[in-house]
Formats: structure tokens, C-alpha cells, sequence
């Protein structure tokens, strides 16, 4: 609950960033030379990927080697099925990526273009914690 409620507050203060006026703020600088085509990008989502898998995988291990372990991180709270689990994440992963990627895209105020990164951090935190959290139970 409480990822969806940051979820909920990202998507709040993005609003804004769409809605204001061009002119109020310098536009960031356009880049000069050959520019690969979103690196940062595909580096910060591989990331993301990197960290569902290792959530996913200590979640199937934990449930597997504890038969009173459930799920609690926000979705599908009580629940002991990794598919279900994993795919709803991978689900909110995806629409975080896509809204970063946009922002990254189309805002061009300089000052809330890098908050695109703010989209992938997210859920590579989430992540981190859950998988940190999965572990340390598994050590009981």
C-alpha cells in the first residue's frame, strides 16, 4: 500500500510539469554531436530488471523453504503465489518505465527534465528492500 501511495504522490507533482507554461523557465539545452540513443534510460530499466529478478527469485525460494510465509509487500497482500505476484509488479514496473520515459521525452523544462530518473529509482528500491527483506527471512 504504501508503494502505491508514493506511486499515487509521483504521478501528483508530475501533473504540473505537463501543464506549465514553456516560457516560465530556460528549456534544457538540446544535445550537440552523435548522442546514443537513450542510454541512461536502458541502463536505469535494466536495473529495474535486474532487481525484479532478484525480488522474484528470493520471493519463490521464501515461499518454497517457509510454509508460513506470505506475501506483504502491497499487492496481493497474504498471497503465496510468485506468479501472481511478480506479474503484478512487473506491471507497475512497466507503467513506472513508460512514465519516465515520457518524461524524459517531452519535458524539456531543465529543471524537471532529470526527474525522470525518479520514475526507475523507485521500484529499483522497492525492489532491493523486498529482495533484503526475503533474504533475512530466509536466514530464520
Amino acid at each position: 500500500m504504501k508503494a502505491l501511495r508514493l506511486t499515487i504522490l509521483m504521478l501528483a507533482f508530475a501533473v504540473p510539469a505537463f501543464a506549465a507554461e514553456n516560457n516560465i523557465l530556460p528549456d534544457k539545452p538540446e544535445p550537440q554531436g552523435r548522442v546514443v540513443a537513450d542510454r541512461d534510460f536502458w541502463i536505469e530499466a535494466g536495473a529495474v530488471g535486474a532487481t525484479w529478478t532478484a525480488d522474484a527469485v528470493s520471493t519463490h525460494d521464501l515461499f518454497a523453504t517457509h510454509a508460513n510465509a506470505y506475501e506483504g509487500g502491497g499487492l496481493f497482500n497474504g498471497s503465496r503465489s510468485t506468479p501472481k505476484i511478480m506479474a503484478a509488479w512487473a506491471g507497475v514496473d512497466v507503467g513506472m518505465g513508460f512514465a519516465g520515459y515520457e518524461w524524459k521525452n517531452h519535458v524539456r523544462n531543465r529543471y524537471l527534465h532529470p526527474l525522470w530518473r525518479a520514475f526507475l529509482v523507485a521500484p529499483i528500491t522497492w525492489h532491493i528492500q523486498a529482495a533484503q527483506h526475503n533474504f533475512a527471512l530466509m536466514k530464520r
